[in-house]
C-alpha cells in the first residue's frame, strides 16, 4: 500500500502548504486537549457546585430540609432508617432511602422501582416532592435554574465513588485476598443461590424491575405518595392480602458494610442474617441454604466487596 501524498493528507487535515502533516495532527491533538480540559473543568465546577447544593437547606421550599438530611454521608449516603423521614419530620411509608454510594458507576434505570432513566432525571424527583424538599421552579430560579440545579446534584452523586475491593484484586489473579470462608460465601453467591442473576456485572446490581414476595406492608404505601409514580409496579390484585408481590430495581451489594442496616427494600430487616433468611421467600429461592452457607455468604458480601477507603 502506497503513503497517502502530502498534497491529499493537507486537503484531508486542511492544511495550508506550509504546514506538515504532523503539524496538522500536532494542531488537532492540542484542540481536543484543550476542549477535554475545558469540558473537564466544567465538569468539576458541576461538582463542586452539586455538592455545595446537596448540603443546602435552602433548596428546600421552607428552608428547612438537605439531600444531606436523607443521604447521611457517614451512613452510607442513606439514613439508617426503615422508612425515610419527611420534609415535616414525619416519618413516610416509602421504601427505605437508597445509598448513594458508587452510583454513578451503574447504568439504571434509577430509583426502586426504575422510574428514572439518568441521574438528571433522578435529581428532579426529591427537588419537587412535597415530602422531600418540596422546590419549584421558581424557588430554584436563585440556583441558576431547576436544569443547572438537577445537573450539578447529579454530577456531584456520580462522583461519590468508592475504590477497588478485595474481590476486585481476586478477579486479578491475587487469590490468596480472600479469606476461605469468602471463597466459600462466593460460592454460595455464584452456584447455590445464583445471586449473580439478579445482582449482576462488577457492581453486582440490577438493571431492570425483578418481582418479590413482601408480607406485612403499610397499607399507606399502596395510597399515598409512592402510588402517584408507580406505573411500572406490578401489584398484587387485592390490597388486602398479607403478600404482595412488587417489582424493583435489584440494589448494588458493593459495600454493604459501609451503607449499614436495616436491609431489605423496605427496611424490614435488622441484620443481613435476617435479610438474607427471608429472601428466598421474596424471590421463591428453592436452593435451601444452611446457616453455615448464609454466614459464609454474609462473609463475602461484608469483607470481599467492601472498597479499601472509608468515607
Amino acid at each position: 500500500m502506497t503513503n497517502l501524498s502530502s498534497a491529499l493528507v493537507s486537503s484531508i487535515l486542511g492544511m495550508s502548504s506550509s504546514q506538515t502533516a504532523e503539524d496538522a495532527l500536532q494542531s488537532m491533538r492540542t484542540a481536543l486537549n484543550k476542549s477535554n480540559k475545558a469540558h473537564n473543568q466544567a465538569e468539576m465546577a458541576a461538582i463542586i457546585n452539586g455538592q455545595s447544593l446537596f448540603f443546602d437547606k435552602s433548596l428546600s421550599f421552607d428552608n428547612t430540609t438537605s439531600c444531606a438530611d436523607c443521604h447521611i454521608p457517614r451512613l452510607g449516603f442513606s439514613d439508617g432508617l426503615t422508612h425515610p423521614i419527611s420534609r415535616n419530620r414525619a416519618l413516610t411509608s416509602s421504601p427505605k432511602t437508597p445509598s448513594l454510594l458508587d452510583v454513578g458507576r451503574r447504568k439504571g434505570p434509577y430509583f426502586w422501582n426504575g422510574r428514572a432513566v439518568n441521574l438528571i432525571a433522578q435529581a428532579f424527583w426529591p427537588l419537587y416532592q412535597q415530602q422531600e424538599l418540596g422546590a419549584s421552579p421558581q424557588s430554584l430560579q436563585k440556583f441558576g435554574g431547576s436544569q443547572k440545579v438537577a445537573h450539578d446534584l447529579a454530577s456531584y452523586v456520580a462522583s461519590i465513588t468508592t475504590s477497588i475491593a478485595p474481590w476486585d484484586y481476586f478477579l486479578q489473579g491475587n487469590v490468596q485476598i480472600l479469606s476461605y470462608q469468602e471463597k466459600l460465601g462466593a460460592r454460595v453467591f455464584f452456584e447455590r443461590a445464583k445471586c449473580q442473576n439478579c445482582h449482576t456485572g462488577p457492581e453486582f446490581s440490577g438493571h431492570k424491575l425483578e418481582s418479590l414476595n413482601y408480607q406485612n406492608l403499610s397499607p399507606r404505601l399502596f395510597k399515598n405518595e409512592e402510588i402517584s409514580y408507580s406505573g411500572d409496579i406490578e401489584f398484587s390484585s387485592s390490597f388486602n392480602r398479607e403478600t404482595r408481590r412488587i417489582k424493583s430495581i435489584p440494589i448494588s451489594l458493593r459495600n454493604l458494610a459501609l451503607k449499614t442496616g436495616p436491609y431489605g427494600r423496605f427496611g424490614g430487616h435488622i441484620t443481613l442474617e435476617a435479610k438474607l433468611k427471608s429472601h428466598p421467600f421474596e424471590t421463591e429461592d428453592k436452593s435451601n441454604l444452611t446457616n453455615e452457607d448464609r454466614l459464609n455468604l454474609i462473609s463475602f458480601l461484608l469483607i470481599s466487596l467492601r472498597s479499601a477507603n472509608n468515607l
